[in-house]
């Protein structure tokens, strides 16, 4: 567990970078083989989720698309693009802070659906752990609605 707070603080410190308060990191054979925060390289796309631009980074540094084996660690409950994104590379770990409910509540999001729930539609193949340093995530949730509404 020790090792999943580590990686956690480093997926919430990257948030704090992000157009959005979002990071993620993904480790396999316990190295850091990519980490990336929302809206990395450009704001115009949609897809720069953390996690998504994480796998894409992760996939590029291994040479591979299949990640079978890997951990990503999420500041928050992955989106269900993101979710896809994990599925479609194999990744057999998601270990995330805040959950999409705290998420929603902080920034208004409108997403009612949960990373359990798509993975017992689409096999169970992914274990799951959730709620690791959450109050930490949703305060820098907090802090960047603060920021947001500043400007």
């Amino acid at each position: 567990m020790n090792k999943d707070i580590e990686y956690i603080k480093r997926a919430i410190n990257l948030s704090k970078k992000g157009t959005y308060p979002y990071g993620a990191v993904i480790v396999k054979d316990n190295i850091v083989i990519a980490e990336a925060y929302s809206g990395e390289g450009d704001n115009l796309d949609p897809t720069n989720h953390a996690e998504t631009l994480a796998v894409r980074k992760a996939c590029k540094n291994i040479g591979s698309s299949d990640l079978k084996g890997a951990t990503i660690y999420s500041s928050c409950e992955p989106c269900f693009m993101c979710f896809g994104t994990i599925w479609w590379a194999n990744i057999s770990k998601i270990v995330y802070a805040a959950n999409i409910e705290e998420s929603n509540k902080v920034l208004n999001t409108p997403i009612d659906i949960g990373v359990e729930e798509l993975n017992n539609k689409t096999g169970n193949c992914i274990k799951i752990t959730g709620g690791i340093l959450e109050e930490e995530s949703v305060k820098v949730m907090e802090e960047w609605l603060k920021n947001k509404e500043k400007i």
